[in-house]
């Protein structure tokens, strides 16, 4: 796991149940965008723009290895730690 995620219990929890792996996750943080959430946590999960950011810097075929997998979002409480991570089956309502 990098040194600078912070997951909490239950989002280290969620992420072996849904297989997403701790580079998808720190792809997400270091390249998605962010909203405010209802509770307010953060949203971040991934758009086109931001998975052509990722394509330029891992080159495609790295990125080809990750794909299915940055369709996920993290919830990001205000100190910073990760509180789950899912994936995304429809659009976000943010």
């Amino acid at each position: 796991m990098p040194h600078d995620l912070k997951l909490s219990r239950h989002a280290e929890v969620r992420s072996n149940q849904r297989g997403i792996q701790h580079k998808v996750i720190d792809l997400i943080l270091q390249f998605g965008v962010s909203t405010r959430g209802h509770s307010g946590c953060e949203i971040v999960y991934m758009t086109k723009a931001s998975r052509k950011r990722v394509i330029e810097a891992l080159g495609r075929k790295l990125y080809a290895a990750y794909e299915a997998r940055l369709s996920s979002y993290l919830v990001v409480a205000p100190d910073g730690t990760i509180v789950t991570c899912c994936h995304r089956t429809r659009r976000l309502k943010v």
